[in-house]
């Protein structure tokens, strides 16, 4: 702890700021109330005192004065969106907008030392308080307009502004919401309902198989342990749009509260599509996670999340200024593909040949990727440029973003796809008779490629083919590891690095990236089950992305090479099968290959060797972005 002797002195914010909820303060008679009045008598003689004379009695016979370590300051990730949209409106609304600006000047004085006082102050708190959310203190703006923060003792987070409508919409979406922490300081977040009567809002999923199946079994085990076996099996049988009463009805002779809180939360969050939070939440149960106001407060500067997001000013002097006229008049699309001059210089550089970009979580990665992509389909006028991806969802995102940003005339000349989406065009040029068999959705049994490994590997359906794994699951569970989401990548793994013809290479080969050693005898259990999900995926005509890429990698002397440019975005997720398709429809030349992945990617769940597929990057055209544009450098310390 810091010891303060200064002439004059201000208390610290931690001492101003030190209640769970502001607004209760206006409950007389509450044990908050109560609190305060202490805490302020505390706060006064604390002030007198640390403004005494050096000299004086009073100071002679006081002990050192203590400082609290400084408050933490952070945005969660719907709040520059929201702010940008207040500030778009008229009036009053602009008027709010600029005195949350003008507390964002407050906080980056206070994080820089300039100033002892808290950056909260001059804001008023509403009356009635905010129980949606833990720790939520809600503050007034002109215009009807709301400031949604969460504040403990020793940070604050800046959640959402808005309007009156668009802040309870928004809470109502959020009740619960929670940041929680692991033993390495990665914060993620969930939801935990703060009232029993409480209901988290989460919007209706499109899972439409028993819900309990988005869970491994030991995460399962963990939420129903000590129940009744008839409430299992009650539990088992929950489905997208189960009331939430009635599972409250079911869970209300259970003596253990806390757990059946956590199955009403969990199963609600798995059947509105929020499966991280839910594993999150089962995590916090089991001490896993830390809520972030219970950690030891020396962790708070260490923290590393992607959930708790803030926009933090550069080094170079006139970027806040550029970065305030943008948000007066950009939109949330033109807000994400803002450019750094670091980034900026990536996304112009001509390169001789493939070239790679590796960088922290939130260093602009995928920003960069769209932004080159428009370039070079500009550079090029009569090639096409591709995007490519695993994830669907990313390249829905990376698509939204270039029909935002790419002027007409180029438009037309970028292709997004999902790796899958791009072979299924491919296959379907070359083979246009049996095109439709190529699919992720298995029609004879109405459920995607993810459903039917579930099935598979849990024995269900009346094949038991999957025991062949029975052995390396005991030995993983042993471990401490979730065995049916490892082995899926383990399977992927081999089936990436080893043709059907080497197979049996793997019983002695290195597993490059793998977690986990595996003895030789385990390997053969996994060859086996394998081979079986291979033979699965046959029967009911499913292809997961592998398996597509397995069947058009027998093709590539017929496939053209159509995109003078590549762009590939999370190529940690890519094994050389599919690195070997993109090496085949490329053309030659310059700037004709760019990958970017994530720096901090040490486990891969695919055998992967650029210069195995012909691909080769040498130093020269490696680049990397240490920086994290998004979270404050306070976070950055830890990434």
């Amino acid at each position: 702890m810091e010891i303060v002797r200064a002439e004059r002195f201000v208390p610290p914010p931690s001492l101003l700021i030190s209640f769970t909820n502001a607004d209760s303060l206006h409950a007389p008679g509450s044990s908050t109330c109560n609190r305060a009045n202490s805490l302020c008598r505390v706060h006064a003689q604390w002030l007198m005192l640390a403004n005494e004379p050096r000299d004086s009695p009073a100071r002679s016979r006081s002990r050192p004065i203590t400082r609290p370590p400084p408050m933490q300051f952070s945005e969660y990730r719907d709040f520059a969106p929201s702010l940008i949209r207040l500030k778009r409106r008229f009036g009053q609304y602009q008027a709010a907008a600029t005195s949350i600006e003008s507390l964002q000047g407050r906080i980056g004085q206070y994080e820089k030392g300039q100033t002892t006082e808290n950056p909260l102050n001059g804001l008023t708190a509403t009356r009635h308080g905010e129980s949606r959310i833990r720790n939520c203190v809600k503050y007034h703006l002109s215009g009807y307009a709301r400031l949604v923060t969460l504040q403990t003792d020793n940070f604050c987070i800046l959640l959402f502004t808005g309007t009156h409508e668009e802040v309870d919409a928004w809470l109502d979406r959020h009740v619960g919401l929670e940041f929680v922490v692991d033993e390495k300081n990665r914060a993620t977040s969930t939801f935990r309902r703060v009232r029993d009567e409480d209901v988290l809002g989460c919007e209706t999923g499109t899972y439409h198989l028993e819900l309990y199946r988005r869970l491994s079994d030991a995460e399962f085990e963990v939420m129903v342990e000590g129940l009744p076996r008839k409430i299992v099996r009650e539990l088992e049988d929950l489905r997208t749009g189960f009331k939430t009463s009635e599972l409250k009805q079911t869970l209300g002779q259970i003596e253990d509260r806390e757990r059946a809180a956590l199955v009403v939360d969990v199963f609600t969050l798995l059947a509105g599509d929020r499966v991280d939070q839910a594993r999150a939440r089962i995590l916090q149960f089991q001490n896993v996670l830390q809520p972030l106001d219970e950690i030891d407060v020396s962790r708070l500067p260490n923290v590393v999340n992607a959930e708790i997001l803030r926009t933090h000013s550069s080094d170079d002097p006139t970027f806040r200024h550029l970065l305030k006229r943008f948000a007066d008049t950009a939109s949330y699309r033109d807000w994400m593909l803002f450019m750094h001059p670091d980034q900026e210089h990536v996304v112009n550089e001509d390169f001789d040949g493939p070239a790679k970009l590796v960088g922290v979580s939130g260093s602009g990665k995928t920003c960069i990727v769209v932004r080159r992509a428009i370039r070079l389909a500009a550079k090029y006028q009569t090639e096409r440029v591709l995007v490519v991806t695993l994830n669907r969802a990313l390249a829905a995102l990376i698509e939204d973003l270039v029909d935002c940003c790419a002027p007409e005339e180029v438009r037309g000349r970028i292709d997004v796809l999902p790796f899958f989406v791009l072979c299924q065009q491919m296959i379907g040029e070359l083979n246009p008779a049996n095109a439709h068999k190529f699919d992720e959705f298995s029609h004879k049994l109405k459920e995607n490629v993810e459903d039917v490994w579930q099935e598979f590997y849990r024995c269900e359906l009346n094949n038991h083919d999957a025991l062949a794994f029975r052995p390396v699951h005991d030995s993983l569970l042993a471990r401490g590891c979730s065995p049916e989401k490892y082995l899926r990548e383990e399977v992927n793994w081999l089936r990436s690095a080893y043709p059907h013809s080497q197979r049996t290479k793997y019983l002695t080969g290195q597993r490059i990236g793998r977690k986990y050693n595996i003895a030789q005898h385990l390997r053969q259990a996994i060859l086996d089950g394998t081979a079986a999900w291979e033979q699965k995926m046959n029967d009911v005509a499913v292809y997961d992305t592998l398996g597509l890429a397995q069947e058009l990698s027998g093709e590539l002397a017929y496939l053209p090479q159509r995109y003078r440019c590549i762009l590939v975005d999370e190529v940690q997720d890519f094994g050389n099968t599919e690195l070997e398709i993109i090496h085949a429809i490329m053309q030659p030349g310059e700037n004709n290959l760019f990958l970017t992945g994530d720096a901090a990617q040490a486990v891969t769940t695919k055998y992967r060797q650029f210069a195995g597929v012909g691909i080769q990057i040498p130093r020269s055209r490696s680049r990397t972005l240490s920086r994290n544009y998004r979270n404050s450098e306070d976070i950055l310390k830890a990434a």
